[in-house]
């Protein structure tokens, strides 16, 4: 009987649960694969450097080092050694990305970054 009721919940939350996330959108919204600052186009990235540069530096190297932990996390072998570069140096890279690259994301910057830095055996 407990085998039962364990298939059953199992199966309802496979079949209702993309149910419940598909309705939490608003019509005509497409689901976002990132959020946060990193999904800042670089053009208002640059917008928003420009003005505030200590506020941009906190917030979007913040996001930056999270992303990439993120993504080391889920690399297991292999993985990036995200000190190979200094903060100053990664910051740089990705001011000098949304400078060049004004209509790609902010996010996209830290991928190239990423692809970028050395990895361990």
């Amino acid at each position: 009987m407990l085998k039962w009721a364990i298939a059953a919940f199992i199966a309802t939350g496979l079949f209702a649960g993309p149910a419940i996330g598909a309705a939490g959108l608003e019509p005509g919204q497409k689901p976002l694969a990132n959020i946060g600052v990193g999904a800042t186009p670089c053009g208002s990235f640059n917008k928003i450097y420009a003005a505030d540069p200590k506020w941009a530096n906190d917030n979007f190297m913040s996001w930056a080092q999270g992303f990439m932990s993120g993504a080391n996390a889920e690399r297991g072998r292999g993985r990036v050694i995200l000190n190979a570069v200094s903060p100053e140096e990664a910051w740089a890279r990705l001011s000098n990305y949304c400078a060049a690259h004004p209509k790609n994301a902010f996010v996209d910057g830290v991928t190239v970054l990423y692809r970028s830095l050395p990895t361990l055996p």
